[in-house]
């Protein structure tokens, strides 16, 4: 047995000589500021069992009184090493996460800019250059109802059938002529002024008025299709350098919810390539057939070279 003189000596000057054993083998004698050392090394640890020399009873370090401030001591620093290291774990984690990430996205970059320079090389830059250089504008649409048949053919004479009436002969009396014109110029000027105020089928006694029209939805769809249009403008102005026209057109929405005739007013365009592709691109837009056939829709585009 070891004296309680040699249990109390202070381990940092001498602390006598200690036997531990490790891996089923018995070392030293060490002195016991030795023991510390490992203990703060890591190499033994409060379950490592040690004896004074010349005494043949092992006890576990962490119950033996001279050593148990020292293993307190070893203990916390372990753990707050061990904290240290987990945290350190957990950045370098978080950082090799990043790291992957940012390498996932510099490769994405990479193959995109590959592609968009591939793209260019092929296609040249995304501004249509025609376009860059001309400009156009659109007036805001003029919905109406479309025309009906002329007012000529509207008119009934009293006490006649719909046969046309004939002009007066030659060598006809003048003043038996005169009644006959006079009643007609009254009654086409009645019919003209009475077609001009019809907004609904109600509106027309003879009922050869067209239906009410949405023109909600056909604003929606002008709205989302007129640039179609561009293309045709901008292959004009090719044909025709220094293009600068005020181009109004008006197109009459069929029973479909298609266009079904078209009219330019300008006399430069009544017809031909312009007229044609102005045509086949409005046919392609979707008119609501029910809300919006007999329609009459007025539009002007503006063309001219950007300033």
């Amino acid at each position: 047995m070891v004296s309680g003189k040699n249990l109390g000596v202070d381990l940092g000057s001498t602390g006598g000589e200690w036997l531990f054993r490790q891996e089923g083998l018995v070392l030293g004698p060490v002195p016991g500021s030795r023991l510390v050392e490992l203990l703060n090394a890591g190499q033994v640890d409060g379950r490592t069992e040690i004896a004074p020399m010349g005494s043949s009873q092992f006890k576990r370090l962490a119950e033996v009184d001279a050593f148990k401030v020292h293993y307190a001591r070893a203990e916390a620093r372990r753990r707050v090493d061990l904290a240290a290291a987990q945290e350190r774990a957990q950045r370098a984690r978080r950082r090799n996460i990043l790291l992957a990430v940012i390498g996932v996205v510099a490769l994405a970059l990479a193959a995109g800019s590959a592609a968009l320079a591939r793209y260019l090389a092929v296609h040249g830059t995304f501004t249509d250059p025609d376009e860059a250089a001309f400009a156009i504008t659109v007036d805001p649409p003029q919905i109406t109802l479309a025309r009906a048949p002329t007012s000529e053919e509207l008119i009934e004479y009293p006490g006649l059938s719909r046969t046309p009436v004939r002009a007066p002969k030659a060598g006809a009396s003048n003043t038996t002529a005169r009644p006959v014109q006079d009643k007609s110029a009254r009654t086409v000027a009645a019919a003209a002024a009475r077609q001009s105020k019809l907004t609904s089928a109600s509106d027309d006694p003879d009922g050869l008025q067209l239906g009410q029209i949405d023109q909600g939805a056909i604003n929606a769809v002008v709205a989302a299709r007129q640039k179609s249009l561009y293309p045709c403008f901008m292959a004009e102005a090719k044909r025709t350098p220094g293009l600068a026209e005020r181009i109004p057109l008006e197109f009459v929405i069929g029973n479909t919810g298609r266009v079904s005739k078209l009219w330019i007013d300008n006399p430069r365009f009544k017809s031909g390539p312009l007229y044609d592709c102005l045509l086949h691109e409005l046919q392609k837009w979707p008119f609501p057939a029910n809300a919006t056939s007999g329609a009459s829709v007025s539009l002007s585009f503006n063309i001219g070279a950007r300033k």
